[in-house]
């Protein structure tokens, strides 16, 4: 007799199981392989169908069916998306009009990537992927599951936990797309809102990916060494043009020897 080996999940289990992938596949991406991103797509936005299925089977296990009235059920399709949200709706389940609209954007950009070519906004990617896992965990727990984040994988609880904060999640991205800026992947703190790693300093402006702002580099009129405004103190202003400014360091030295 052949050996057969079987591997089955039920539906949330399926579910859940694309939620680590897309985990996985999106801590890939921020560590600097923004193709992966496209798999976090297709992982995420399976797992969104599989929840919102899952919870129509709780009410009654032949909801997931198109034909509930079917002979041969094991042979019929499923429902989709769309189907298990209307039924949900229906059944008095309340969803939130900015959660449909980017699983509308998620569906579309899955589709585009599964039948045909396709170009997507890592910012955007991220942004929309964020707030699907906070709604769709958020609705876990209204609809009575067990928190989400106890059946998520060791190895990417961290990334979910960043995800489902809105602020953490802000600041990871910042974070990594100041790395990427920079040619050596140095990133510095922030002088207006003291994240730190967010910051990178070009030729003539420090630039904060997080929050926004930025402010000009000059250089010490004693040592050349460049710093940025905020880091100089005036040293000279009585001549024409821009005003000689001193560092931190050469300030300390020569008020040390008055």
């Amino acid at each position: 007799m052949a050996f057969r080996m079987r591997h089955r999940l039920d539906l949330l289990g399926n579910a859940v199981d694309s939620l680590n992938e897309g985990l996985r596949r999106y801590t890939e991406a921020q560590g600097q392989s923004p193709r992966a991103y496209k798999f976090a797509v297709l992982h995420v936005a399976h797992f969104a169908e599989l929840l919102f299925k899952h919870v129509v089977a709780s009410e009654h296990k032949l909801l997931i069916y198109k034909r509930p009235d079917s002979r041969a059920l094991a042979s019929e399709s499923t429902i989709g998306l769309w189907d298990a949200i209307q039924i949900l709706r229906n059944a008095g389940y309340t969803f939130d009009e900015t959660l449909l609209k980017d699983l509308e954007w998620l569906k579309r950009l899955r589709n585009e990537i599964e039948h045909y070519e396709f170009e997507m906004d890592i910012k955007e990617v991220r942004a929309t992927l964020g707030r699907v896992l906070r709604a769709t965990d958020a609705f876990a727990v209204t609809s009575g599951l067990q928190p989400l984040l106890s059946s998520v994988d060791k190895d990417c609880r961290d990334t979910y936990t960043t995800l489902l904060d809105e602020y953490l999640q802000r600041l990871t991205n910042a974070r990594t797309d100041a790395a990427a800026s920079d040619a050596f992947g140095r990133a510095h703190h922030c002088s207006f809102c003291g994240e730190v790693g967010v910051a990178v300093e070009h030729e003539d402006r420090a630039e904060c990916f997080f929050c926004g702002k930025s402010e000009s580099m000059r250089r010490c009129v004693i040592c050349n060494e460049a710093y940025r405004e905020s880091e100089l103190a005036m040293w000279n202003d009585d001549h024409p043009g821009e005003p000689d400014l001193i560092c931190d360091n050469w300030e300390d030295h020569i008020l040390g020897e008055n």
